[in-house]
C-alpha cells in the first residue's frame, strides 16, 4: 500500500491550459480533520492526474440505477432530473477545485442512473396485464423468438379483438409473447388471426431471483399468451422489403439448413453458436454444461465475437501480408481491423442480436476503432466506455446476468493482465508456444471464473468447482475445431460443400459434450454452492472498483478481501418455509429437503425453488395430515396450516403458527397470535420465503414493491 500512499500524495500534474480541476484552496478544508483532508483531497488530485475518474463513473451509474430499482414507489423523473441538471451546473462552477469537482462528478452519475432508467419506463415501458383476458385476436409478428414443427414462440404486436373492442386490460400494451402448437412458417411482419388466452407475466419464483415482470416491462411485454384454437397466417407481402426481414429470413434458411444436414444434440447446440437459437436445447444438456462451468459456450457472447473477429483479423493480416509490396503499401493492420470489425457485425446479426452478443461487438468496436487510431486497444478506459454506453442505450441490461457477468469477467482481465502481462511465455519454439497458449487459457479461465462466480452464483446457483478444468479442455475444441468450421460452412454453404464442415463442427460439439459430463463426474457429491444475497453482489462490486481504479499490483487486495467479506455477510441459509403465490405449492423444510404439504414436484415453481436452494423439492410427507377443511404440518416449533375452508380459521388461527390460505383470512386471525398469508397478500407480494429464528418470523418476498410501474 505504500506505492498507493505515494501516488496520493504526489505533487500533482497541472493542466497548462488553467481550465482543469485544481488543487483544493480552503473551502471545507476547516472543518475537515487533517487527516481525512488530506486522504480526500489527495484521491482526487489522483484520480484526475492519474486520469481514472472516467473508470468509476459507471459504477456510480450502476448504483443509480440500482436505487431506481430498489425503491418501493415510482421516483418522480421530474425531482431526479432537477438534482441532475443542478450537479452539473456544479460540477462545471467548482472544476478548479479537485475534490468537489469529483464529488459532483460521481453524484451526476448517481443521479442520472437513476434519470436514465426513468425516461426508458416512460418512453419504451408498456402497460401489464393485470388478470387473464380470453379474444379473438389479430396482430402483426413483431419477433419470431423460436419455431419448429411442433410448436412456435413469438412476440405479437398491433394487438385488436376480431370481433369487439380490445379490454381495457390490453389497454398499453405494447407487445404479447405467444405460445402456439402447430403453426405454419412465419416470419416478421407476417398478419396471425388467433384464439388467445392472455394472462399477467408471473413474478419472480424466488425472492432476490429472476424477475420476468421486470424484464418484460422493458422489453415492451406486457403479457403472455397460449393459441387455444387454428392459427391462421396472412403472409406479409413479398415484394415488401427491409432489413429486418431479409436478415430474419437469412437466419431461417440457415437454420432450416442446419436441420437438414445434421442430428441430435450437437444440432441443438450448432443452431445455438450460429443463430443464436437456444430453444431445442434440452435441460439435461443445459444442466451438465452449467455444472462443469460451459454454459457459457451456449450464449453467444464475447468468446464468439472474438474467436470469430479475431479469427478473421488474423486470417486477413496473414494473407495482406504474403505479398511484399502490398504490405509495404498499404496499412496492413488497419485493413485487418475493419475486415474483422466488418465480420463481428455480419456475426451479431446473424446470431439475432442478443444483448450479450451487442456488448462484445461494442467492445470488439472499441478494440478495432483503437487499432485504427494506433491507440492500445484493450484498455479498461475502453472497458468503462463501452459499459457506459451500454448503460446509457440499455439501462435494463445491468439487471440482466450477462451484462454482470460479462463485465465482470472483462475488467477482470484487462486488470491482471496490465498488471501482471505474460511476458515470459512470449517467443520461443513450437513446444513454447504450447505452453503459452494452455497457460493463457487456464489462467484466463481461471481469472473469468473467480470474478463470475458470485455473479453466477446468485443467478444460477452454480459455483462449477472444477470449471477451470473444463475449459481448458473444450475451449481449444471451440475455437480450434467448432467455431472455425461453422463458419467454413456458412461460406460454402452457397456451394453446397457445407455438409462435411458441419459434419466436423458437430464432431467437435460432442466432444465438448463428453468433456462436460466427464468433468460434472468429477464433482464432489453432496457439496452446495453457497446461497448469495444482494449483499453479496454488492461487496463483489465494489471490489471491482478497487481493482479498476488501483493501478499497481495492489489492485489485488480488494478482491482479495471481499472473499470473507461476501462469507459473513452476503450468504443466507435456505429458508424454514416456501409459499408459491398462489398456494399452488408450500414446502417446509425437513432436514436436507424440502417436503410438499400442497402440490406435486416437477412444476415451474417447485423446480426453481430446487435450483435456488439446493434441496431437493419431495411429495407430501407421512408426518401431514389433511382433511376437507385443510392441512396441517410443524417447522420446528411452529404449527403450518393450509386452510381451504372459512370453517377452518378458528381452530388454525387459535394455534399461533402459520396460517396460509388462498381465501380472505378474517382480521382477527392475526390477533390470536398467527401470521396469516392469505389470498390478498399472496396477490400482491408474490412468493413467500419464511425463515423461523427465535425472535419470530423473517419474512421475504418475491415482490418487494408491488406498487411500481412494472408490476401488473
Amino acid at each position: 500500500m505504500a506505492e498507493l500512499g505515494e501516488q496520493l500524495h504526489r505533487p500533482v500534474q497541472r493542466w497548462s491550459d488553467g481550465h482543469g480541476p485544481r488543487a483544493p484552496q480552503t473551502f471545507g478544508q476547516q472543518s475537515a480533520p487533517p487527516a481525512l483532508w488530506t486522504l480526500v483531497s489527495g484521491l482526487a488530485d489522483w484520480l484526475i492526474a492519474e486520469r481514472r475518474l472516467i473508470l468509476i463513473i459507471p459504477f456510480f451509474l450502476i448504483a443509480g440505477m440500482c436505487v431506481w430499482a430498489s425503491l418501493d414507489v415510482d421516483p418522480s423523473l421530474l425531482m431526479w432530473a432537477g438534482a441532475l441538471i443542478l450537479a452539473l451546473i456544479l460540477v462545471y462552477l467548482l472544476r478548479f477545485n479537485s475534490w468537489l469537482f469529483v464529488l459532483f462528478c460521481c453524484l451526476s452519475a448517481l443521479f442520472g442512473g437513476v434519470v436514465i432508467v426513468g425516461t426508458q419506463a416512460m418512453f419504451f415501458g408498456t402497460n401489464m396485464l393485470a388478470y387473464p383476458v380470453t379474444l379473438d385476436a389479430t396482430g402483426t409478428i413483431r419477433t419470431v423468438i423460436s419455431q419448429t414443427d411442433a410448436e412456435s414462440r413469438f412476440i405479437l404486436e398491433e394487438l385488436r379483438d376480431e370481433n369487439a373492442a380490445l379490454p381495457q386490460a390490453l389497454a398499453g400494451v405494447r407487445f404479447v409473447r405467444v405460445f402456439a402448437r402447430e403453426t405454419p412458417e412465419m416470419s416478421a411482419g407476417d398478419r396471425v388471426t388467433v384464439r388467445l388466452r392472455l394472462y399477467p407475466v408471473p413474478g419472480p419464483a424466488t425472492p432476490g431471483g429472476y424477475d420476468p415482470q421486470f424484464q418484460s416491462y422493458f422489453d415492451g411485454i406486457g403479457a403472455y399468451a397460449s393459441a387455444i384454437g387454428p392459427l391462421s397466417l396472412t403472409k406479409r407481402d413479398p415484394d415488401t422489403w427491409s432489413p429486418a426481414k431479409l436478415l430474419s429470413d437469412w437466419r431461417k434458411n440457415i437454420g432450416s439448413r442446419l436441420r437438414s444436414v445434421t442430428e441430435g444434440e450437437a444440432q441443438d447446440v450448432l443452431l445455438a453458436l450460429i443463430i443464436g437459437d437456444q430453444s431445442q436445447i434440452s435441460e439435461d444438456l443445459r444442466s451438465d454444461m452449467a455444472k462443469s462451468g460451459l454454459a457459457h459456450v451456449l450464449a453467444i457472447s464475447g468468446l464468439h465475437l472474438t474467436l470469430v473477429a479475431g479469427g478473421a483479423f488474423a486470417a486477413m493480416r496473414m494473407l495482406l501480408a504474403l505479398g511484399h509490396q502490398l504490405s509495404l503499401k498499404l496499412d496492413v493492420k488497419k485493413i485487418s481491423a475493419v475486415f474483422g470489425l466488418a465480420v463481428a457485425l455480419i456475426y451479431l446479426g446473424l446470431s439475432g442480436a442478443s444483448v450479450s452478443a451487442v456488448r462484445a461487438s461494442l467492445m470488439l468496436a472499441l478494440v478495432f476503432v483503437a487499432v485504427l487510431f494506433d491507440r492500445r486497444a484493450i484498455t479498461l478506459r475502453n472497458v468503462a466506455l463501452a459499459a457506459l454506453f451500454v448503460l446509457v442505450t440499455d439501462p435494463a441490461s445491468l439487471f440482466r446476468p450477462g451484462f454482470q457477468l460479462s463485465f465482470a469477467a472483462v475488467l477482470a482481465l484487462v486488470a491482471v493482465f496490465e498488471s501482471f502481462p505474460p511476458k515470459h511465455l512470449a517467443g520461443g519454439g513450437l513446444a513454447r508456444r504450447v505452453l503459452a497458449y494452455v497457460a493463457g487459457l487456464a489462467l484466463t479461465s481461471l481469472i473469468a471464473g473467480l470474478a463470475t462466480a458470485v455473479f453466477a452464483g446468485y443467478h444460477f446457483q452454480n459455483a462449477a468447482p472444477l470449471g477451470v478444468l473444463a475449459n481448458m479442455l473444450a475451449l481449444p475444441i471451440v475455437g480450434m475445431i467448432i467455431l472455425p468450421s461453422a463458419f467454413l460452412g456458412l461460406l460454402f454453404m452457397p456451394f453446397g460443400l457445407d455438409g462435411l464442415l458441419f459434419n466436423v463442427s458437430t464432431t467437435g460439439i460432442e466432444w465438448m459434450l463428453d468433456i462436460a459430463r466427464f468433468v460434472v463426474g468429477l464433482e464432489p457429491g453432496g457439496w452446495r454452492p453457497p446461497i448469495y444475497t444482494a449483499g453479496a453482489l454488492a461487496i463483489v462490486t465494489f471490489a471491482l472498483l478497487g481493482v479498476a481504479v488501483i493501478k499497481s499490483r495492489w489492485r489485488l487486495v480488494p478482491a482479495v478481501i471481499s472473499l470473507p467479506l461476501v462469507l459473513l455477510f452476503g450468504t443466507t441459509g435456505a429458508p424454514d418455509l416456501l409459499v408459491s403465490d398462489s398456494t399452488s405449492a408450500v414446502a417446509i423444510r425437513q432436514g436436507d429437503e424440502y417436503v410438499l404439504m400442497s402440490g406435486g414436484t416437477g412444476s415451474f415453481v417447485t423446480d426453481a425453488w430446487r435450483q435456488a436452494y439446493g434441496l431437493p423439492v419431495v411429495s407430501v410427507g407421512p408426518t401431514d395430515t389433511c382433511d376437507p377443511l385443510g392441512c396441517v404440518g410443524a417447522s420446528g416449533e411452529k404449527t403450518i396450516a393450509i386452510v381451504k375452508s372459512d370453517d377452518a380459521f378458528a381452530e388454525d388461527c387459535a394455534e399461533g403458527g402459520i396460517v396460509v390460505t388462498d381465501l380472505y383470512a378474517p382480521i382477527w386471525c392475526a390477533s390470536r397470535g398467527a401470521k396469516a398469508i392469505d389470498r390478498q397478500e399472496l396477490v400482491r407480494y408474490g412468493v413467500h420465503a419464511i425463515r423461523i429464528t427465535p425472535d419470530g418470523l423473517d419474512i421475504a418476498y418475491a415482490i418487494p414493491n408491488p406498487d411500481r410501474v412494472f408490476r401488473p
